[in-house]
C-alpha cells in the first residue's frame, strides 16, 4: 500500500496519513481471511482503554482454544522464532567444487 505525499520529507503528513490509514480499516477487514480468533483479539485489544491492562489469561486462551480445535502441539515452537535463528546461525553453504 503506497502513501501518496506532497512533500516526501515531512515526518508528520507521513505519521498522519499512516494514522488515517490504520483508522480507516475496520476489524474485518484488517482479519479477513484469518481464524475468527484473530478478529476477536483484535476486537478486543481496540476496545480497551489506553491505560487499562489486558486480560492475558482470556486473549491467550483464544489461541489455545484454535490450537486445540486443530489438534496443532502447543509447544511454543513460534515460526518467527525459528527463522530468527536462522537468521542467526546460517547453515553452512556446501562446498560443490569437492
Amino acid at each position: 500500500m503506497d502513501i501518496k505525499l506532497e512533500d516526501k520529507n515531512d515526518k508528520y503528513e507521513k505519521m498522519r496519513k499512516i494514522m488515517e490509514l490504520k483508522n480507516s480499516l475496520t476489524i474485518e477487514k484488517l482479519t479477513e481471511g484469518l481464524l475468527p480468533a484473530v478478529y476477536e483479539y483484535f476486537k478486543y485489544v481496540r476496545a480497551m482503554e489506553f491505560a487499562a491492562a489486558p486480560d492475558y489469561q482470556y486473549l491467550r486462551g483464544l489461541f489455545k482454544a484454535v490450537s486445540k480445535e486443530n489438534n496443532f502441539e502447543y509447544d511454543y515452537k513460534f515460526d518467527w522464532i525459528e527463522k530468527l535463528k536462522a537468521l542467526k546461525n546460517p547453515s553452512p553453504v556446501e562446498d560443490v567444487t569437492k
